[in-house]
């Protein structure tokens, strides 16, 4: 990684803890994108090549991240239980389970779709997602250049300038963004010295 992430951002990782359980106790990979107005990402997850830790900083604009649980082969919730990882935080309560749980009834059969969660990604934050959020839910960003009904997200009481977005409507509308993820990439090879003949 370039000294600017790690002169910097790193170390302020490192005081807080985020990488202490990781195979290498910090991280070593860092994946920069952008996101113009109207870009998303389609929810994915990132896999086991990583530790199950990433940590994701915010530039620039603002954006809701969308959290959803796995959805099994008969379309039912994956198995994310409401007592250990239901948010990013994995500590929900009753009214945001309701609120984001959805139930659809076909013929004899509830079938329960898969819970989701917003997560509003500020600029100069920093979320880390980790355990049961990382290995059991799914992350993804919209394609819209607005994001609509911003109180409604899980980290709506954590924001750092709620009051912008409370002056705009409860509206976040996107700018470019800048996000910053970082991963301790579990095996890590020199293929630059193998194929030189170095070891």
């Amino acid at each position: 990684m370039p000294s600017w992430l790690t002169e910097s951002v790193v170390p302020r990782m490192e005081k807080l803890g985020v990488f202490g359980d990781t195979k290498h106790g910090k991280p070593n990979h860092c994946l920069v994108n952008e996101y113009e107005p109207g870009r998303g990402i389609m929810p994915h997850e990132d896999g086991g090549a990583y530790a199950d830790v990433v940590a994701t900083v915010s530039l620039g604009g603002a954006v809701c991240l969308d959290v959803c649980e796995k959805a099994n082969d008969t379309g039912e919730a994956g198995a994310v239980d409401d007592a250990g990882g239901g948010g990013a935080d994995g500590d929900e309560d009753a009214g945001t389970r309701e609120r984001l749980s959805r139930t659809t009834d076909k013929a004899t059969a509830t079938t329960t779709t898969p819970r989701k969660w917003r997560i509003l990604q500020e600029p100069r934050s920093l979320l880390v997602t980790r355990g049961a959020a990382y290995k059991e839910l799914l992350h993804g960003i919209d394609g819209v250049e607005r994001d609509e009904n911003v109180q409604e997200v899980v980290n709506w009481e954590m924001l750092g300038h709620r009051d912008r977005f409370e002056e705009a409507g409860r509206v976040n509308v996107r700018s470019t963004r800048i996000s910053l993820t970082f991963r301790d990439v579990l095996k890590v090879v020199k293929v630059g010295a193998r194929l030189f003949g170095r070891r």
